[in-house]
């Protein structure tokens, strides 16, 4: 691609103009976060007055400070987690996006710096096709290798590409047209295999990498990259079943880590004595968890679960006050 010219936007993005068209290519911005946290420290600001006017009267020394405290700052870190959790969601779905456009883009590109005038022989053709029949056969040889498979998807798109392009030019009754209908055919059959195959080791090594992981962040990161790679998938075969389930398990499977994740700040503030910062960790479980569309049993016990340790809160605090 030859930039005829190019200039550096006030936002910090690269443009450039190339035969009409202009590229654009910079990152998904973060909002801004100065209204967010301002309302969340005025929630817990507000929370720290209604508790610390509760327990004024009935509780003496530092502790009717603490409590409001302790509550007031989960809150508040609950909060910011809540955040991190969208804007990490919202900023892979972005990136995503523009991936796909600068792909898309690409390959337009690749289309239209094509001389018009320039023919696709049947020599070229079946150049074309001799190289994704190797690369199939490497790949199916080393099957459990993804990179092979993924290669040839990216070989059988641009020949996909390529050959749609191609045929409107082509006359009717000439030799080319027969051969290039039916090699695409093929070669769409090729692209479905492989990239299915290519999603499926991607997905299944990345799970499991999830799963070995004890530490909640880095089972999310894997998780998600597996996400990523069926939704690029589903991209090209929106309808394709195996497909489908496997995004619909996959949301459970990263919605289970997200809750785990916190119900384990849940229970470490129980254990220390900070039933409210508990109890304020586990709504904020059971509203993940409302929010979600991931609709099974291993989710519903989840709900149960979480509801009958806040019970157990509820009657751990009302004795506390009581005391």
């Amino acid at each position: 691609m030859t930039y005829r010219s190019a200039r550096k936007t006030g936002s910090g993005r690269l443009t450039g103009v190339a035969g009409g068209n202009v590229v654009s290519r910079s990152r998904p911005l973060r909002p801004a976060a100065g209204v967010y946290y301002f309302t969340l420290f005025v929630i817990c600001g507000f929370i720290f007055t209604v508790l610390w006017l509760i327990f004024y009267d009935d509780v003496t020394g530092d502790l009717r400070y603490l409590i409001p405290t302790l509550s007031a700052a989960a809150v508040f870190i609950a909060g910011v987690l809540f955040r991190e959790i969208l804007l990490q969601r919202a900023h892979a779905k972005a990136l995503r996006e523009q991936r796909r456009l600068e792909r898309n883009f690409a390959l337009k590109q690749a289309n239209s710096s094509r001389p018009e005038t320039e023919k696709l022989s049947l020599e070229q053709h079946e150049k074309l096709l001799r190289e994704i029949r190797k690369k199939s056969e490497a790949a199916r040889v080393l099957g459990h290798l993804p990179e092979g498979h993924k290669e040839v998807s990216e070989l059988s798109e641009r020949y996909l590409h390529r050959i749609s392009a191609e045929l409107p030019r082509v006359q009717p009754g000439s030799p080319r047209l027969g051969t290039f209908k039916k090699e695409q055919r093929r070669v769409r059959e090729l692209h479905r295999f492989h990239l299915l195959r290519w999603t499926e080791i991607v997905t299944r090594s990345l799970i499991q990498e999830a799963g070995a992981y004890d530490n909640i962040s880095e089972r999310l990161s894997a998780a998600r990259k597996a996400q990523e790679a069926l939704e690029f998938a589903v991209g090209y075969y929106p309808t394709e079943r195996d497909l489908l389930e496997s995004q619909e398990l996959l949301n459970e499977f990263i919605v289970s880590i997200e809750i785990t994740g916190i119900m384990e700040c849940a229970r470490a503030a129980d254990e220390a004595g900070e039933y409210t910062a508990a109890a304020a960790a586990y709504r904020e479980a059971l509203s993940r968890l409302t929010e979600t569309d991931v609709k099974t049993s291993d989710i519903s016990l989840f709900s149960e679960e979480i509801e009958t340790e806040l019970k157990k809160l509820e009657y751990k605090i009302s004795e506390e006050e009581n005391t």
